[in-house]
């Protein structure tokens, strides 16, 4: 019989021996992967962004979120989980998944054109803009203006009555022009969005906000989901920054520099890191074939791109993969999804700040992550 001291060292020494070859020389194993945390960090500092957030979604998890950085530049006020950032164009997806339900319960058709839903308006319409439709205007082919600078935003005349009042009047102003380009060909167009948000509400008999907060941000647990800069409500919140003079410079949420009413359904909502993934895990799960808030079918369809653009998102090729994926900014944040369709996999980041180096940063981190977990 082995006494028990030479029996333990008798199993160290074999433990010792597998875990390290026996004595073998090899190779030394590769160091572990960074956390997402700590991947943050290095591009944060690398790139001088105030705030930097992330979240790894799988169907049945948000697997993990992290925020690093300030709410402001020239403080030591920190982020934190449930701090907001302003996700601009992403916005679209919303709008978009909001007129799914509509259509889901038959009280709008994506074939449905503004002549139809606005008769009042339609003997004013260009004709050339009388047969657009719903779909046509969520994937920027009505051909409609750009609205994407200051000045044509500028443009827009001052209207009378409730933001749902200014929506629809801007309805029969837009559409009595002449077309921007030939109906049917892609370009990208904000106001195409704030239509969209219009039918929504003359179909509804409801604010496109309203009926945003009780068809997708309840029922998905988005509570910090609301409309404009997110340190207007909640000083406490991040401001955004933008580029002065190639110098990040935070950007006072209560100034001038708001988005019209009547654009806000093309890129105004403010929301955490993680309520934004809940969001785009309901897409990630609908296009696995689970059914939450809309049929599978329904996401299906928003995401069946025409040409590499479809209800609210883009669709390309990453790695030959494809991905459903969006970007949006109002120039003072910056934020960005995409969802992997053949792997159990989506990521949304977001900074508190526009330009180049803040998009530039967002793109290639998204593209490490997809690589990064894409196999996990």
């Amino acid at each position: 019989m082995i006494p028990v001291r030479r029996w333990m060292l008798a199993v160290l020494v074999a433990l010792t021996a597998a875990a390290c070859g026996d004595g073998a020389s090899g190779p030394p194993p590769p160091p572990p992967e960074p956390t997402l945390e700590e991947t943050l960090w290095s591009y944060r500092a690398a790139n001088g962004l105030p705030a930097l957030a992330a979240a790894i979604i799988r169907t049945d998890a948000i697997e993990e979120v992290a925020v690093v950085g300030l709410r402001r530049l020239g403080t030591s006020d920190s982020v934190s989980l449930s701090d907001r950032f302003h996700i601009g164009s992403d916005t679209k997806a919303m709008v978009a998944t909001l007129a799914g339900t509509l259509v889901e319960e038959g009280t709008l058709g994506w074939l449905a054109t503004p002549a139809a839903v606005f008769p009042d308006l339609a003997a004013t319409m260009h004709p050339e803009l009388q047969a657009i439709t719903l779909r046509d205007l969520l994937t920027h082919r009505a051909g409609l203006q750009p609205f994407t600078t200051g000045d044509e935003w500028a443009s827009i005349p001052v209207f009378p009555g409730t933001p749902v009042d200014r929506r629809r009047a801007f309805v029969g102003w837009l559409l009595a022009q002449a077309p921007h380009h030939p109906v049917g060909q892609y370009v990208y167009s904000n106001v195409g969005y704030s239509i969209a948000a219009a039918i929504i509400e003359e179909a509804s008999g409801r604010a496109w906000d309203s009926l945003l907060e009780e068809r997708l941000f309840t029922p998905l647990g988005m509570t910090t989901a609301g409309l404009g800069w997110p340190a207007t409500s909640d000083p406490n919140q991040p401001w955004g920054h933008y580029v002065v003079s190639g110098v990040l410079t935070p950007h006072p949420p209560d100034d001038a520099y708001q988005l019209n009413e009547i654009l806000k359904p093309a890129g105004d909502v403010h929301v955490s890191i993680a309520d934004f993934a809940r969001f785009v895990q309901m897409h990630l799960r609908g296009l696995r074939g689970q059914d939450v808030l809309l049929e599978s079918a329904t996401i299906r369809d928003l995401h069946e791109p025409v040409g590499t653009y479809a209800l609210g998102w883009g669709v390309v090729s990453v790695s030959g993969h494809t991905v459903s994926t969006h970007n949006g900014s109002a120039g003072t944040f910056y934020a960005t999804m995409a969802i992997s369709h053949a792997t159990n996999l989506a990521l949304v980041i977001a900074t508190n700040a526009g330009g180049t180096d803040a998009s530039n940063t967002c793109a290639t981190l998204m593209n490490v992550l997809l690589q990064r977990y894409a196999d996990d």
